[in-house]
């Protein structure tokens, strides 16, 4: 049997495009061989002697390793091909080089809240968190000057507003304010009446109403977050998987509240039923 690969690899096309729309499709697949195909494809079309100038196919290499769970090796790509673009990345690959930082952040804020207060293990996964949700903010911060799709800014908004909570919970009571000041500020310019909002994707315009929904969450407006998640979640153009998203990135904003010392209300997960199994309680403050 004809390794797909192999076979794409020695096909002539006009250009990439119609090489980047099959990798995209194995990238986006539940299947772990399909992971692969994309891997080694990707890895083929960047090679010197292909397309070393197209963009958008080293953002699906890396995004292919962040798949496979190899974020290390994709942090390490990202660096490589930011150098190589001279800095000039897009939207899409500082978003993801965010993302990485971003998870590393939240893996180190569960691991402090499994510890009970006091806790030296505890402070020291706070501090872990609270640098990589700065790295985090840091990438999203250069998405923002490349889009008005809203998405770069409310990551920043929600990265600046945790690391408020954790610089409260690790006494910086001056740093803490500074921080949740700016991103109170940010997540109000996200609810501006005349805020623009481009359209990149089809689905852009649900994901809005759900980037609305946390900017209010931030600013503690719970009654505007839970009207503009339930019109994102219950969309007829939501997919399956939107409430679960929805869910754990809101779950995160209430992380901050709690560390904060202004939890969330109690019924705000019986308020938002497609949301409600991944509003899980924070494990402490």
């Amino acid at each position: 049997m004809t390794d797909p690969v192999d076979d794409l690899l020695a096909r002539r096309f006009p250009s990439h495009k119609e090489l980047l729309r099959v990798a995209r499709r194995w990238n986006r697949s539940g299947d772990p061989d399909d992971l692969d195909r994309a891997g080694r494809l990707l890895a083929a079309l960047t090679a010197p002697d292909r397309y070393p100038t197209a963009l958008h196919l080293w953002y699906e290499r890396a995004f292919n390793l962040g798949r496979r769970r190899r974020p290390d090796e994709a942090e390490a790509l990202l660096g490589e091909v930011d150098r190589l673009f001279g800095g000039q990345l897009d939207e899409d690959a500082y978003g993801l080089w965010g993302r990485l930082y971003k998870d590393r952040g939240h893996a180190h804020l569960d691991a402090g809240l499994a510890q009970p207060p006091g806790a030296t293990g505890r402070k020291l996964e706070f501090e872990q968190a609270y640098q990589e949700y700065a790295k985090a903010a840091g990438r999203y911060r250069r998405a923002c000057d490349l889009t008005d799709t809203g998405f770069p800014e409310v990551n920043v908004a929600f990265l600046v507003f945790v690391r408020a909570g954790l610089a409260t919970a690790l006494g910086l009571g001056a740093e803490a304010a500074a921080l949740e000041a700016a991103a109170r500020d940010q997540a109000a310019a996200l609810l501006r009446p005349d805020r623009r909002w481009e359209r990149r994707q089809p689905d852009d315009h649900v994901w809005q109403l759900a980037t609305r929904g946390e900017a209010a969450a931030i600013l503690g407006r719970w009654d505007d977050a839970v009207a503009h998640y339930l019109a994102a979640a219950t969309h007829a153009d939501a997919q399956p998987y939107f409430p679960q998203s929805m869910g754990d990135q809101l779950r995160r904003v209430t992380q901050g509240h709690d560390l904060l010392g202004r939890p969330a209300p109690p019924e705000l997960a019986d308020n938002l039923p497609p949301l409600r199994p991944y509003l899980r309680p924070a494990t402490g403050t």
